[in-house]
């Protein structure tokens, strides 16, 4: 939502000539703005799924940071497009550091 918000204005500016502005200047720009969107989520599950795993090995009931791991939070409930969010989120992450690794790669050659 807030990638939305930060574009908006850009997509509903007035139209300029081909090849005198863009939404990012540049793969690393693109790389930077997506990241913080990215991580989140898949920070988010893997803190969270290590957490429950430690606290069930001592035994100890944590349902509240299952529901949390797959993202149910009270009537908003994403644990049906979760997975499919987070194999996009390394997807593109990948894809974006992937082409800012090639870029500098062909440079140093």
């Amino acid at each position: 939502m807030a990638l939305v918000l930060v574009l908006l204005p850009r997509v509903l500016a007035p139209p300029q000539p081909i090849g005198t502005s863009s939404v990012f200047k540049n793969s690393r720009s693109a790389h930077r703005a997506i990241v913080p969107f990215a991580v989140v989520p898949l920070l988010l599950t893997a803190v969270t799924g290590n957490l429950y795993g430690l606290l069930e090995v001592r035994e100890i009931e944590a349902d509240w940071l299952i529901a949390l791991h797959i993202v149910k939070f009270g009537p908003l409930d994403l644990e049906p497009f979760y997975s499919v969010i987070l194999g996009v989120c390394v997807l593109v992450l990948a894809g974006s550091g992937l082409s800012l690794w090639f870029k500098n790669r062909r440079r140093a050659t």
